[in-house]
């Protein structure tokens, strides 16, 4: 009786020892289960936060990208658009010299005659105007004439205009100074220009945020120059050390092999990248030194019509010079070339 005692308490022991036993193993299994989905969950918040503040650069970076090419482009369209009047005024200019070929040659005569025209059924009539004002008949062998004379009075009518325009122009142009607006800010004390936000970056801040975005281009891999310029930097010609000598001499902003990629993606290094601080506009110039070698100058064509197909302009936004082993740079056709397209 007593064994029997024992060994129904040594079960019940048992059971219950396994019982404590599984809910231990439950407990463990449910705190790692719960550990796990806090972890996941946290994880999940930290990924929304990374993707909502790279979603927020992104747009303040696309919001200052846009800010900054609305500001240049107003930039670009007030200084472009005296370039445009003097092309205007120069197309007037065209015009009247065009119209005084044609009076020239629609000179009827030293005394000004006075063309009639009279609509008819069958077409027109015309008459010409006499001293006493009577009117004479041109018959269809004096057609000529009639032609001849509607055509200075036409001529005389327009050269009125063109005259008035062209003058009015003039004067537009002559007191249209866009300087004006910056000299606003330049003329501040160094104390207010600190406080303020000018309506157009003067040339100095401008060339100032140039070069600082275009230095961030320069060739990371240069081969080192032996030739230093006058303002300290090492390129790896005489002729490169001469023309970087002669931006310097007429004050404009380059950075040498400047990085620029072209129409395929490719991204090459030309001599050097400048800035026209007149148009605000940035100009690529190349050097070649062997175009007497065939192999040398077939690659120097490739690589002009390279530019080109990039966007750049021959002649605008894309300069070059070149010598070959008879004929050396010419510098007076350097300079030449600065003054007409870089000041």
């Amino acid at each position: 009786m007593q064994a029997d005692t024992i060994n129904q308490s040594n079960t019940q022991n048992r059971l219950q020892s396994r019982t404590q036993s599984k809910l231990q193993t439950a407990n463990k299994t449910g705190y790692k289960a719960a550990h796990k989905a806090n972890y996941k969950q946290q994880t999940k918040q930290i990924t929304n936060s990374k993707q909502i503040c790279s979603q927020n650069r992104l747009q303040n970076s696309s919001q200052e990208i846009s800010q900054n090419k609305s500001i240049k482009a107003k930039e670009d369209k007030t200084i472009n658009l005296r370039e445009e009047l003097e092309k205007q005024n120069e197309w007037l200019e065209s015009l009247i010299r065009k119209n005084s070929i044609s009076l020239k040659a629609s000179n009827t005569d030293k005394e000004k005659l006075t063309l009639h025209v009279s609509k008819r059924k069958n077409g027109y009539q015309y008459y010409i105007e006499e001293k006493e004002g009577k009117l004479r008949y041109i018959r269809a062998e004096e057609r000529e004439l009639a032609r001849r004379t509607a055509q200075q009075d036409y001529d005389l009518s327009v050269r009125k205009i063109l005259l008035q325009l062209h003058s009015r122009l003039t004067e537009f142009i002559r007191i249209y100074d866009t300087d004006r607006i910056a000299n606003a800010c330049d003329n501040l004390s160094e104390g207010r220009k600190k406080l303020i936000k000018p309506v157009i970056l003067t040339d100095e801040e401008y060339v100032r945020l140039w070069r600082e975005k275009k230095s961030r281009y320069s060739n990371i891999y240069p081969e080192p120059g032996k030739y230093m310029t006058e303002s300290g930097e090492y390129v790896r010609s005489k002729s490169e050390k001469i023309l970087a000598d002669l931006f310097n001499k007429y004050s404009i902003p380059y950075i040498y092999e400047a990085s620029f990629e072209t129409f395929d993606g490719k991204t090459v290094y030309p001599d050097f990248t400048l800035l026209n601080i007149r148009t605000r506009q940035t100009v690529i110039w190349e050097h070649f030194g062997l175009v007497n070698e065939g192999e040398y100058a077939v690659k120097t064509l490739q690589k002009i019509m390279r530019y080109e197909k990039s966007g750049l302009k021959t002649g605008y936004t894309f300069l070059f010079s070149m010598e070959s082993g008879e004929d050396v740079l010419d510098i007076n056709q350097i300079e030449t070339t600065i003054r007409q397209n870089l000041i």
